[in-house]
């Protein structure tokens, strides 16, 4: 549920310059902020932290550098998942943050703009650590800030990234309802589009430098909460992003892609990265070569997930990593006994943080073998590969929920809608599957193409079933992606 979050807030840092008189505090963000920023972006964080200590030496009353440092904090931890690192961190927040209350005076609009800022970082960053409720505290602050700040300086055009990005990771943290509740904190899809759009017109017309972070925020709005894969495919193929070889927007480029079935591009964005770093400076982007391979049945996978899980310090993934190694084992080296070895370290190493760690962990504790064939379907389908996922079904002997799901996911990929339907029906009417995956997401998938087909009633219908079920497997992006859903049909 993070990885859109992180995504859209590391890529929506955007800086403006207010020059003021020297000695008094300011907030300017210089070529050698950007300087930093590029040296963060290609994960150069000791050289970036460099460049803002020599700054702080050189104009110490300019405080967009404790803006830039959180950043840089907030890069390394999210890259690395290194929690040691995020507790240190912790209290250099604080630090920042009082500094930016004393000095910064409250009629310059970039005092609560910074400190906004900071809070939306750390949410990404505590909701990653498991800290829920504390990034939900997280959201509210910056919530806060801004509305004050739009309040007190309307024309302040700062505030729209940092609003859309706030109305982007509302429903992604899956803030506690009573807490939206309480403090009237809604957000929709139309509000976070509104307010990147605002700021794309205006980059235009001031021929703004950080213009392409802007674009990268709207790519995502439209891949995730908008569910136009077409559109977010073309704005990234229109954009300046697309020539970028940093770290950053290698890792953007590899997620859309993933995300909008095109396996080859991704693949091919993967190998360019690898030629330019090394593993352990990214270990997550190793783990999507190897996922990248494994979804076109490519053996040498099991070499990326090896290097993955030798390289990464961190917690999250590895569970979901380790299920795919014993993946591996079953259709490329045909061991049962190497599977299962893999399926018994996924129970004991990793957090349960994430949906993908939490699915794998329950794999490995129901210690039920996969069908080999039924595996191989569902790893081409995930890499796109609809007709050699639908042929493999096809030869299959088996005629079960799994079976019927798979067909019915490919039918609908291929655009054989009525089919899909058909099959989707009977997983949901399924009353052995009331709790299960295939029942939630069927609905969810119904709802898909009964919007695509423009019959609002059945949509709506569908996505509230999705709703009403409550699977044991990633209930909580499935829910997320039928609200998304509903809040789309609002504007028809």
């Amino acid at each position: 549920m993070f990885k859109s979050a992180f995504i859209i807030l590391f890529l929506s840092e955007i800086f403006f310059c207010v020059k003021q008189k020297k000695d008094i505090p300011v907030v300017e963000y210089t070529q050698m902020h950007f300087e930093s920023y590029m040296a963060a972006s290609r994960l150069e964080f000791d050289n970036a932290a460099s460049i803002i200590e020599t700054i702080k030496r050189e104009s110490p009353e300019n405080l967009a550098s404790l803006h830039l440092e959180n950043y840089i904090d907030f890069y390394r931890i999210m890259t690395t998942d290194n929690e040691a690192f995020f507790r240190e961190a912790e209290a250099q927040k604080k630090l920042r943050i009082d500094k930016i209350k004393k000095y910064l005076p409250d009629t310059n609009p970039y005092k609560k703009y910074i400190i906004a800022e900071i809070h939306l970082q750390w949410a990404v960053m505590r909701a990653r650590f498991g800290q829920i409720f504390k990034s939900s505290q997280e959201v509210l602050s910056a919530y806060t800030l801004l509305l004050e700040n739009r309040k007190d300086f309307p024309e302040f055009l700062p505030d729209n990234t940092a609003m859309s990005v706030l109305f982007a990771l509302v429903e992604s943290l899956e803030l506690p309802g009573i807490i939206k509740k309480i403090t009237g904190l809604n957000a929709s899809i139309d509000m976070a589009n509104a307010e990147i759009n605002e700021l794309i017109l205006a980059s235009h017309c001031d021929d703004f430098i950080f213009f392409k972070e802007a674009k990268a925020v709207e790519i995502l709005i439209r891949l995730h909460q908008m569910n136009d894969m077409d559109l977010a495919i073309k704005k990234l193929s229109d954009s300046c992003l697309i020539e970028d070889t940093d770290a950053l927007s290698a890792y953007l480029k590899t997620h859309v892609y993933q995300n909008c079935g095109d396996t080859d591009r991704a693949s091919a964005e993967l190998e360019k990265f690898s030629c330019k770093y090394n593993s352990q400076s990214f270990p997550y982007m190793e783990y999507l070569m190897g996922l990248v391979k494994l979804n076109k049945l490519d053996p040498s996978c099991i070499e990326h997930f090896e290097r993955f899980l030798k390289d990464y310090k961190g917690q999250h993934f590895i569970k979901e990593a380790m299920q795919k190694r014993a993946w591996a084992a079953l259709i490329f080296e045909e061991k049962k006994d190497t599977y299962s070895y893999w399926m018994d370290k996924c129970k004991i190493t990793g957090s349960k943080v994430l949906d993908g760690d939490q699915q794998a962990y329950q794999e490995a504790v129901n210690e039920q073998l996969p069908d080999v064939n039924l595996l191989k379907a569902r790893l081409l389908f995930d890499g796109a590969y609809y007709k050699r996922s639908l042929e493999l079904l096809e030869t299959s002997e088996h005629d079960n929920a799994e079976y019927s799901y798979r067909r019915a996911r490919n039918l609908q990929a291929l655009g054989k809608y009525q089919e899909a339907i058909v099959l989707y029906k009977e997983l949901i009417g399924n009353n052995a599957l009331t709790e299960n995956y295939f029942s939630c997401n069927s609905a969810l998938q119904m709802g898909i193409i009964y919007e695509k087909l423009n019959n609002e009633v059945k949509a709506r219908e569908s996505f509230n079933k999705c709703l009403s079920l409550k699977p044991d497997q990633y209930k909580r992006s499935l829910h997320q992606k039928a609200r998304s859903g509903l809040e789309r049909l609002e504007k028809w």
